[in-house]
């Protein structure tokens, strides 16, 4: 597989862990995204070399981070979301 490296969105809660439960209810795969709720946080670009550097982003995150697999629009202003409390500070 050949990988010419991509731009994706980190993606970082501000109050709370950025997670989905899945579990399995018979042969039923049960999915809960309650938690994933983010009314305010942050979201930044990041370029990704090749599959290795990819990898070692994801082990990385913290359960307040998740990644979008995309490239935002350039006329997209990213850092706090525009919607986040301004006392705010993280």
């Amino acid at each position: 597989m050949h990988f010419d490296g991509m731009e994706i969105t980190v993606l970082t809660k501000a109050d709370g862990p950025l997670t989905k439960h899945i579990s399995l209810n018979g042969s039923e795969v049960k999915s809960d995204g309650s938690a994933c709720v983010m009314s305010r946080g942050r979201a930044r670009r990041m370029q990704v070399a090749d599959i290795q550097h990819l990898a070692t982003l994801i082990e990385g995150l913290q359960s307040s981070q998740a990644i979008a697999l995309y490239r935002v629009p350039e006329d997209v202003t990213l850092g706090r979301f525009p919607w986040a409390d301004e006392s705010d500070s993280r």
